[in-house]
């Protein structure tokens, strides 16, 4: 297990030489026991330190081939002989259970027996999924597209007894070729976030409108109140605005992601229309392009966290004063008249 700022990590390196699954946590919201690492999963107690019950939850990653994935339902049955209580299974399987879990492919009768042999006798079954039904492509084009659902959120009766709201959302794949999958597992809890005021808007013309619009307004009161009471209308009216994509970036991005995913979306209904995989692959580089502009504009703001932190006896002051230790550096002084007088002279 290796610990990486704050978080936690294992993977099955010493498996397979690739290292096929990796796990990462945040050890103050859970303690993680990992009880067996093989090839194709990893299996671990699950205990949330917010007081929720623990569960055991199997990370898998199987093996493309048939004959290798025999190996993949024997070490889940085995778990299932050695254990008591709520299970989760969850990741790539590689494998389907239904005939219509692919498309544009051959499903052949011995290909769904192993899988649906091991969900019976181990008491699993799908939890509730939103979102996508199939979650990879190989991206090709024409008759030789395929889709299929391999990628899956297993339980037993028990787990979906003590998490009854649990849900596994299947999000849009962009320009991957498998969908992520994001399990709730506890409701979301809504969080006002602070107002910052961003340098970058300093850019914008509508930025000067804006404030002698909202500072030109009649406010009564004393005048206090009356400049406390423009700034927070300024506020109001700039984070109006920033909903709206204020910058050309962010409007970029927005609109390239919504027509990615619109196209997308059709595709899943369709996905018999050989139609939309050109509009897909234009989609997909017109975002790419529109993220490279946002990424761009955001580097302009990682110099908010030295602001943040420069000033503090911190790590990352240290850290950025080593750094600049090692770059400011003399290498050799001379006189006007070109004599030298020292070398190699380190600036503290």
């Amino acid at each position: 297990m290796n610990v990486c700022s704050g978080w936690c990590f294992t993977h099955n390196l010493s498996c397979h030489e690739n290292g096929r699954i990796i796990i990462g946590w945040c050890p103050n919201a859970f303690n993680v026991d990992i009880k067996a690492v093989n090839s194709q999963f990893i299996h671990c107690w699950v205990q949330p330190k917010t007081g929720a019950a623990g569960f055991d939850c199997t990370f898998v990653y199987g093996f493309n081939d048939q004959q290798s994935r025999s190996h993949l339902w024997s070490g889940l049955k085995q778990i299932h002989q050695g254990r008591v209580g709520a299970w989760l299974v969850l990741g790539d399987f590689n494998a389907i259970s239904l005939s219509d879990d692919r498309i544009g492919g051959i499903v052949r009768r011995s290909e769904l027996t192993p899988m649906l042999d091991c969900m019976n006798e181990c008491q699993l079954s799908d939890i509730k999924a939103t979102g996508r039904y199939y979650t990879w492509s190989n991206k090709q084009e024409g008759d030789h597209r395929v889709l299929s659902r391999i990628d899956r959120v297993l339980a037993n009766q028990m787990w979906m007894d003590k998490y009854d709201s649990a849900e596994a959302h299947i999000l849009p794949e962009g320009d991957f070729d498998h969908t992520p999958m994001l399990v709730c597992v506890y409701p979301d809890v809504s969080l006002k976030k602070p107002f910052r005021f961003y340098n970058y808007w300093c850019h914008y013309d509508e930025l000067l409108v804006i404030v002698r619009k909202e500072w030109e307004m009649h406010v009564s009161g004393c005048v206090m109140y009356r400049v406390v009471q423009k700034l927070r209308n300024i506020k109001i009216a700039i984070r109006r605005m920033r909903n709206k994509g204020w910058t050309d970036a962010e409007i970029a991005v927005n609109s390239a992601r919504s027509k990615m995913v619109a196209v997308q979306n059709a595709m899943h209904e369709n996905p018999r229309d050989i139609s939309y995989c050109n509009a897909e692959k234009e989609a997909q580089a017109t975002y790419k392009q529109a993220q490279k502009m946002l990424n761009s504009m955001l580097q302009q703001q990682a110099k908010l966290k030295w602001l943040k932190c420069g000033d503090e006896n911190s790590k990352v002051f240290y850290q950025a004063l080593k750094a600049r230790r090692r770059h400011n550096r003399i290498h050799a002084i001379h006189d006007m008249e070109g004599n030298w007088l020292t070398k190699k002279i380190q600036v503290e």
